[in-house]
């Protein structure tokens, strides 16, 4: 606390010690500094931005209803960059709360469709909540839309039709228009992918009543021509020559990547049946045996003998006795075995499917840059430690030219589909070379460059440390100057006569004490002065009265 005390009479003196003039520029200085700190720290806080959601980018439809919710909410240190969303770190809370007040958060972070089902009311028709969820669902898929980095913004429209009464057959149909970034235009396999996602967020929803429209192209994508067929981007035959390519491309790509800026063409023709099925019957020359059936049958016959002459008498028809005569009679036995046998001819029956929309050919068109063969003749000539590089030979080019392309074509020619025996495959493959002509060189930023840039960046930074410096150094500069203030002449005149000045002089006495040369000094009375130095040097003070009163005497 005496430290305290004793700074505080230091400061009230020196304040009463100055003129009204200078007691007023040194209080304006005071509030310039003060006003000058509290202005740095604020803008340093401010200034400190932080991206909105991690850094996500936005579409400018996005950015614009995030700065007007911004406007509404007074908020005003908002900042694009690029297509993200910059706040002041320490007012983010302020510029989420304008978002959710604005209804201007992004898709993804708030569901309308939850939304809109607990914003329902039970005095509310079925039908006005069922046009509520759908106004929901289409918000909905228009935001997923909106989030593939191509789009820059997009609507859903969808519609239904009910045929053939209260129970009848729905139909559902949809339009997604789609802004793509820029000026940039859809292209077959986006507008595909956008067909696809739409119909599969709605139930019941078939992919080709979907119609994408692209606003920057003015074209329609639809996976139905004018005939009622499919169209040409949703043909079969395009789709899976499309998709092939692709597969080859990618294929080629991974295998070359040692090599820089290689180019990659892949044409693929496909066999145009949808598909193919074959039934054929194969007939087994070799009889198989289906039943057999055997019989044996064996038979008797005897023979009687001749017979006697006609007549009763010789039939021994007769009055008087007869007598019986016995002739020997024959037997013939016969015997038979019959065998049966059933067969059939043994046949097979072949049914063959085979996939359609195959590969027939590949080709690849190879395109490698010049600058290649330059590198690589060069790691093969490395330049000594000390001197310069030397230019490479023609030929020497054009050998290492007709090693890659070789190496090339077999590699990829592995990757192709083998053609039948006796074709050769590397009319498939062909190699070229392109002159790649060196980019500009982009030239860094000069140091004086970096130093505006930072300084656009910072000024209102700098400003303020440059006006707390110089009103510093200003404030300080008075004090210094109050505080040493040169002695004036009208008091020593009052203290000593000239002759006692003169015996002053030549006789040798010490230098004068500090507290002396102060009494002299002008300061606020001569009372205070003596006061003072009283309290601080009594010798002092007791020397210069006694001479006071000798003199006087």
């Amino acid at each position: 606390m005496d430290f305290l005390n004793k700074a505080y009479r230091q400061v009230a003196d020196l304040f009463l010690s100055m003129t009204p003039a200078a007691r007023i520029t040194a209080g304006l200085l005071l509030v310039v500094v003060v006003v000058s700190l509290v202005l740095m720290f604020r803008f340093r806080n401010s200034g400190e931005g932080e991206y909105l959601f991690g850094g996500r980018d936005f579409s400018q439809s996005e950015l614009g209803a995030m700065e007007t919710a911004f406007a509404k909410a007074g908020l005003k240190e908002s900042e694009i960059v690029g297509f993200r969303m910059r706040v002041p770190r320490l007012q983010k809370d302020l510029y989420l709360a304008a978002l959710v007040e604005g209804n201007a958060q992004p898709p993804g972070f708030a569901d309308v469709e939850q939304v809109a089902a607990e914003a329902s009311s039970p005095f509310e028709s079925r039908q006005q909540q069922e046009t509520r969820l759908k106004i929901a669902r289409q918000s909905k898929i228009a935001g997923v839309v909106a989030g593939i980095p191509e789009i820059e913004s997009a609507t859903v429209q969808l519609d239904e039709q009910r045929s053939g009464g209260l129970h009848g057959k729905v139909e559902k149909t949809a339009l997604v228009a789609v802004k793509p970034l820029g000026n940039r235009y859809l292209d077959d396999e986006l507008a595909r992918t956008i067909r696809n996602a739409t119909s599969g967020a709605v139930a019941g929803l078939d992919r080709r009543n979907v119609t994408v429209l692209d606003i920057n192209a003015g074209k329609t994508w639809s996976a139905m021509g004018e005939d009622g067929r499919a169209s040409a981007s949703e043909s079969a035959y395009a789709s899976h020559k499309a998709m092939y390519e692709r597969m080859w491309r990618d294929k080629i790509v991974a295998m070359l990547a040692y090599l820089p800026g290689v180019i990659v063409g892949v044409n693929v023709e496909l066999d145009p049946k949808l598909n193919s099925q074959q039934n054929s019957r194969k007939i087994d020359p070799q009889a198989i045996a289906v039943s057999t059936q055997e019989s044996d049958e064996t038979s008797t016959a005897s023979d009687a003998g001749p017979a006697g002459r006609p007549g009763a008498a010789s039939n021994g028809v007769s009055n008087s006795s007869a007598v019986v005569q016995t002739q020997p009679s024959g037997t013939n036995e016969f015997a038979r075995a019959t065998s049966q046998q059933q067969s059939v001819v043994s046949t097979t029956d072949l049914k063959t499917t085979e996939a359609g929309l195959t590969p027939t050919k590949v080709g690849a068109v190879i395109n490698v840059p010049s600058s290649y063969f330059v590198k690589v003749w060069r790691e093969q000539h490395p330049t000594p430690e000390g001197e310069e590089p030397a230019a490479p030979d023609s030929a020497e080019l054009s050998k290492i030219e007709a090693e890659t392309t070789k190496k090339i074509e077999e590699q990829v020619a592995r990757l192709l589909p083998s053609l039948p025996a006796g074709e050769d495959q590397y009319p498939l493959v062909v190699v070229k070379t392109y002159q790649d002509l060196p980019a500009p060189a982009i030239e860094e930023p000069s140091t004086t460059n970096k130093a505006l840039i930072w300084f656009a960046a910072h000024w209102q930074t700098v400003g303020m440390t440059l006006v707390g410096l110089v009103s510093l150094i200003v404030l300080r500069g008075m004090i210094r100057s109050a505080a040493t203030r040169m002695p004036q002449e009208e008091p020593a005149r009052l203290v000593a006569t000239p002759e006692i000045a003169d015996e002053t002089e030549s006789e040798e006495t010490p230098p004068e004490p500090v507290l002396k040369r102060r009494f002299r000094s002008t300061g606020p009375t001569l009372r205070d002065e003596l006061t003072s130095m009283v309290k601080e040097d009594p010798d002092t003070a007791a020397n210069v009265l006694r001479n006071w009163i000798g003199d006087a005497a």
